[in-house]
């Protein structure tokens, strides 16, 4: 290419903000207008976290000073946001450029014209991020940023949340490079390589793309190919070919070996015109009626529902994202959800590298118009092409709860409301029947090689055989949470999957003091349910107030339940491995602000007793017995079956397993084979006599008597 400007990309990190007024609405973008009042701040931007814009919905206008050397007679410039929340309006040199939408994707517009001289230019934005006040028909696509029962309702997502920056290209620029699996073996990989390519003019260029170990300099594949282009953008799929290749697995399974794909576009005369790279993994993610397998090896998949790591994505740094890995790999999770948002790129990056594997919804929670289903469907698409490189990404789901839910505190719900929520549930809407499958097809279009959930939390119906299953025993759902077991017997297809089930608790004393506020027992209630998730009538049914002398001893009974819920869903999931069950999401993972919620890990990181329990249960080798009885009768006879699972890819032979009740001991003895779930026995006795709680212990032997397993459970005399 021409000498004059490298093709590369320049930050524009000193802005300064102001919310538009009527007078700054026809002005903010002309290049003499006195600015000295405005804020001068630096990309990113949330106004929700940013002095001066906390209660901002938009629009809020940024302006920008810099200076270029001139473009090349055929060089190309183009403003590039990374993400803005979440319409927004792009100027350069008073030239309106255009406008865009959407949070996550990257929002790029041309600036060739006004770039082509050098000097001092200024560019403009506005953005604007609208409330949306009927939330059982939202118009834009921010997923629990906007509505969710798990975040501040008076949250504002608006602004740039990541950087805004001038690219340089050549005539012809890529927009996208897609990798996906088309073959994967020990000895052999195939890999689809899509790139898309944005051209001025038409013409012949050449793409030339290598694959190396990611520490290596040495390609182990290498594609050159001349691709003659049409003005505007096109689109070409080569295959690159790997022998012997190293396959990425889930961290429970084997190592997670990278490489870097390199992607280099080349003008005719051999200029180099833009190039790219990409991480990827070499493996295969299949999901076979809600059964997992990673390159073929069938796995039980253990996980939980992630939800933003912090409220504000701006504020996302790489060692949050790496401390939440770590903590869910301690948790012996190998599975993680997205739960209704694209998070912040740094997640993907790492995931890949701590070998968890990600569902990754679309946001769309609830209930949405009919108008934004085009630009859902361009933005289901550019999720698709910006992170489906990643190996971590298992799978993706389109919609969770598409029911017409107007409020998140589901303790003022109307008569009306709740008709109106359970309607949307059984009966055939707009949001399940034309937007869902619309999406699910578009996304498929896109990538073929990843199971595509079209909704999420769909219970079986006249039109449907469900989805995945969102259940609250021991929260939404009255009575005994022994329930949710039973019910597998008469609706074994709720069991394949169950992505949703927990209970809140209060958090740490050290998460506390920043938001509640108030002398036990008269806390500020109306406040910890208005602003920060409790759902505090939900809780008195199950952990009553009245029964506590202190805030420290309640919040450790909130914990204690919380832990119980987990412990028992987890189990009885582990009990139904692969017949039917694939594997759970306990909900939700972490909190990301101040809150009462069904997080196991509080905004500050601190562990929850759930988070002990779902670690536990979630054993790779687990020893278990069926729940007891919530009471028996001094002598009454106790009948529980007993099981072990294992998740490990070789058998257990010389097996011993020990229990003990008030002093008696009984044991078993036997082998389990690799990655299975298998009934030991029943341990039969008679309740001891002395009223009040006992314990049944339980420890699991190897054949050297190494522990590979210990569990307990309450039992009560009453």
């Amino acid at each position: 290419m021409e000498a004059g400007l490298e093709i590369g990309t320049t930050k524009l990190p000193d802005w300064r903000a102001a919310r538009r007024s009527e007078d700054l609405e026809r002005v903010y973008w002309k290049r003499d207008l006195d600015v000295t009042g405005w804020a001068r701040i630096a990309l990113p931007h949330q106004w929700a976290v940013s002095p001066g814009f906390e209660d901002s919905s938009g629009p809020v206008v940024y302006r920008a000073e810099f200076e270029t050397q001139p473009l090349p007679e055929r060089g190309r410039a183009f403003l590039h946001a990374g993400g803005i929340f979440y319409f927004t309006h792009f100027w350069l040199d008073e030239a309106y450029l255009g406008d865009r939408s959407g949070y996550f994707t990257p929002q790029t517009v041309e600036c060739t014209a006004q770039l082509r001289t050098g000097g001092e230019h200024v560019a403009a934005l506005e953005v604007e991020c609208p409330e949306q006040h009927d939330r059982s028909a939202k118009t834009i696509v921010t997923g629990v940023f906007s509505h969710w029962d798990a975040i501040d309702p008076e949250f504002n997502p608006g602004g740039p949340w990541l950087p805004v920056e001038i690219r340089t290209t050549g005539p012809a620029r890529i927009e996208q490079v897609l990798v996906l699996p088309a073959h994967v073996s020990p000895r052999h990989a195939r890999l689809e390589v899509r790139v898309g390519v944005d051209a001025a003019e038409s013409g012949p260029l050449r793409i030339v793309a290598r694959l190396f170990p990611e520490a290596s300099e040495t390609p182990l594949g290498h594609i050159e190919q001349t691709w003659t282009v049409q003005s505007g953008s096109s689109g070409q799929t080569f295959a690159l070919d790997v022998e012997n290749p190293a396959l990425w697995w889930p961290h429970s399974l084997g190592d997670q070996p990278l490489y870097r794909l390199e992607v280099v576009l080349l003008g005719p005369d051999g200029d180099e015109w833009d190039r790219a790279e990409r991480t990827v993994g070499i493996r295969t993610v299949r999901v076979d009626d809600w059964i997992f397998s990673v390159n073929g090896e069938r796995m039980f998949a253990r996980g939980s529902n992630y939800a933003p790591t912090r409220q504000a994505l701006s504020l996302v740094t790489d060692d949050d994202v790496r401390r939440d890995l770590d903590l869910a790999k301690e948790a012996n999770l190998d599975l993680l959800r997205v739960h209704a948002h694209v998070a912040h790129p740094v997640l993907y990056e790492a995931a890949d590298r701590a070998g968890v594997l990600l569902w990754q919804d679309f946001p769309l929670q609830w209930g949405y118009s009919r108008r934004m289903k085009k630009s859902a469907l361009e933005q289901a698409r550019g999720m698709v092409h910006m992170l489906g490189s990643h190996p971590s990404i298992a799978m993706w789901c389109c919609h969770n709860e598409p029911l017409a839910v107007e409020i998140t505190d589901v303790e003022e719900l109307s008569k009306f409301q709740t008709a109106k929520i359970v309607g949307s549930a059984l009966l055939p809407t707009w949001n399940k029947n034309v937007l869902d499958p619309a999406l699910r097809r578009a996304i498929e279009a896109e990538d073929g090689s990843r199971f595509c959930n079209e909704k999420s939390g769909e219970v079986p119906n006249t039109l449907s055989y469900g989805t995945d299953t969102h259940t609250y025993f021991g929260w939404y759902f009255p009575g005994r949470m022994t329930r949710f077991a039973g019910l597998a017997r008469y609706a074994p297809r709720m069991y394949r999957f169950v992505s949703e089930y927990g209970a809140q608790a209060f958090p740490s004393d050290e998460a506390m003091r920043s938001f509640v506020d108030g002398d036990w027992p008269d806390l500020d209630w109306a406040h910890l349910q208005e602003r920060h998730c409790l759902q505090p009538k939900i809780m008195e049914r199950w952990v009553p107030s009245a029964d506590f002398d202190d805030l420290g001893s309640y919040r450790d009974a909130t914990q204690r339940h919380q832990a119980q819920v987990i412990k028992y869903h987890t189990e009885t999931m582990r009990r139904l491995k692969y017949d039917p069950a694939g594997g759970y999401t306990q909900f939700q993972f972490n909190d990301s602000y101040p809150s009462v919620t069904w997080s196991v890990v509080d905004h500050l990181r601190n562990r929850k007793d759930g988070f002990e329990a779902l670690r536990d249960a979630s054993a790779p080798v687990l020893v278990m017995a069926d729940w007891p009885d919530e009471a028996y009768s001094p002598g009454q006879e106790i009948r529980l079956d007993l099981w072990v699972v294992s998740e490990l890819r070789r058998p257990l032979g010389g097996l011993r397993l020990v229990t003990e009740l008030a002093g008696e001991e009984q044991e078993w003895a036997g082998d389990v084979a690799a990655d299975s779930v298998a009934r030991v026995g029943t341990f039969l006795a008679n309740a001891p006599e002395r009223r009040g709680t006992h314990v049944l212990s339980l420890w699991l032997r190897d054949v050297d008597g190494a522990a590979l397993s210990r569990n307990s459970y309450e039992i009560a005399v009453r």
